[in-house]
């Protein structure tokens, strides 16, 4: 049985809807003309493209050919981009905690209680 919860939009989805988005932008395409291209409401493809709403597959095939892009290479670089985000994420979270673990001992100088002679 489907699920009736709504899942979120994915970094993924976000990433390539920002793609999309820029390349529209880029070519100085109409949203309606190319809503009317590939055979949606031109609201459905603003929702697409802004990241309010999962794209599906099939359309997406069908935005990429009507702006002359490889599906491929935008999910491809949409995923090096969420990847990358990641990374600065687990980057930012381990720096922080590395900088928690030095201040606890700035708080707490020693592991038996004792203070550390000063130097």
């Amino acid at each position: 049985m489907a699920s009736t919860e709504k899942r979120p939009i994915s970094d993924l989805e976000r990433a390539v809807a920002a793609r999309l988005r820029s390349e529209i932008a880029l070519q100085q395409v109409r949203k309606a003309k190319l809503a009317e291209t590939v055979g949606v409401h031109r609201t459905h493809l603003s929702r697409v493209i802004h990241g309010h709403t999962h794209i599906d597959i099939n359309l997406l095939g069908e935005l990429c050919e009507a702006l002359g892009l490889d599906v491929v290479e935008v999910l491809a670089s949409a995923a090096r981009e969420v990847r990358a985000a990641v990374h600065e994420r687990v980057d930012r979270a381990l720096a922080a905690d590395d900088i928690r673990g030095e201040l606890d001992e700035i708080e707490r100088p020693g592991v038996d209680g004792n203070e550390r002679a000063a130097g």
